[in-house]
This record gives structure tokens, sequence and C-alpha cells, in this order.
């Protein structure tokens, strides 16, 4: 994980010198709200599958973005327990979606990569569509 941190004064420096920097810190800021919604949604209200399953394509949309993404590999160095702890499971119970996900071709990982071989599977295990465990 890298983390950046920004002085106040230097950002309001920029956001009011720099219309199009501005703009960009705005809809990062708005992005992530809506992020913060859905994680909330999808914590009261969705199985743990499809929490998983939307973890792990937000992962892959966000390295996509950030052009990390390598040969449908993405960097993936959580522990079961990070997920967990991220996701509000135990880990018995991310290990063994995981398992699944594996033995289904849908998901391949190694040590701190994953690769969605399956993306329509997951996707639609995401919104809902197949319960895998």
């Amino acid at each position: 994980m890298h983390v950046c941190v920004f002085d106040v004064a230097v950002m309001r420096e920029l956001c009011r010198n720099d219309e199009p920097f501005f703009r960009r810190v705005i809809d990062i800021c708005l992005e992530e709200k809506e992020h913060m919604e859905r994680r909330l949604f999808e914590l009261g209200r969705c199985r743990a599958e499809e929490r998983v399953a939307q973890m792990l394509l937000h992962l892959e949309t966000k390295q996509t973005t950030l052009l990390l993404k390598r040969d449908d590999v993405i960097q993936f160095p959580l522990r079961q327990q990070d997920v967990a702890d991220a996701l509000g499971l135990t880990q018995v119970h991310v290990s063994r979606i995981l398992n699944t996900l594996k033995q289904k071709n849908i998901i391949e990982n190694y040590k701190d990569t994953l690769a969605i071989r399956d993306a329509r599977a997951l996707r639609q295990l995401a919104s809902g569509g197949v319960k895998t465990v």
C-alpha cells in the first residue's frame, strides 16, 4: 500500500489556482463517497460471496485505472484475514469462498497476485446472481 500525505494549505492553494486540478480533486472525492456508500450497503445487505466478488472486482477496476494490471493479473498482497476484516467476515468464511472461486476457475491466485479467469461469472456473483458456497 502506498499512502500520500498532502499538506492542507498546499492543497487549498492548488485548488484555488488550478481549476482542472480542483475539478479532479472533486471528482476523486465524489467517486470515493460513492464507493463508501456502496460498501455500507454491501456490508448490510449482501451475502458474503457477493461481498468478496465485489471487492475483487473493485480492486481489479482500481488497478486497471491506475495501469497496474498486467496480463489480466492484479496485485493482491492481502491475507485472508485482511479481506475478512475489510468485509466483516471470518477468515474461515473468506477461505471457503476463495477456494470455491478457485475450484470453479473463476479466479487464480498466486503469492501476491490474483487473476480473474471468468470475469462474467464473478460479476454475476457480485450482483447476487449466483451462489457459489
